[in-house]
């Protein structure tokens, strides 16, 4: 019997640098539902909890907060950003980001990841490896070092 050895698998990790050019990439997008996902995707919370967000379960809350369904996100972007979200929208049932593939649907994870590799190039940051998850990782890292 031969026993392989697997690598070891490490993700791709953003540092701060990194970071900030993603963050500067989702102030100037054009698309107010990119700005919107991609400050959701930076604030560390799940794909499964932003992705099938509905308009009901978007509120503005102030001093540049945004509640996802209970959970308080900074937004600097501005509030009407949200508020213009809101208003484009047909019914409080309409999914935030909708799917391109599927109509009525939300967005999925193959079309999040089409995304955000766009972002990275925009932002001059390296795809190799890079996936939602990672982002998450890396904000989260980020966040537990800094300064208090």
């Amino acid at each position: 019997m031969q026993i392989t050895t697997t690598q070891k698998y490490s993700p791709k990790l953003f540092n701060l640098d990194q970071l900030t050019r993603i963050r500067e990439t989702a102030v100037n997008m054009e698309s107010l539902e990119e700005q919107l996902l991609l400050a959701i995707m930076l604030s560390g919370t799940r794909n499964s909890q932003f992705l099938p967000m509905k308009i009901k379960d978007l509120e503005v809350t102030g001093d540049g907060l945004i509640t996802v369904k209970g959970v308080s996100i900074p937004f600097p972007c501005m509030p009407a950003t949200i508020e213009s979200i809101k208003r484009k929208s047909l019914s409080k049932e309409d999914y935030v980001f909708r799917s391109s593939v599927n109509p009525g649907t939300h967005m999925n994870m193959r079309e999040l990841s089409t995304r955000f590799r766009k972002w990275l190039k925009k932002a001059n940051v390296d795809t190799e490896g890079a996936t939602p998850h990672n982002l998450r990782l890396s904000v989260i890292i980020a966040y537990a070092a800094a300064p208090k």
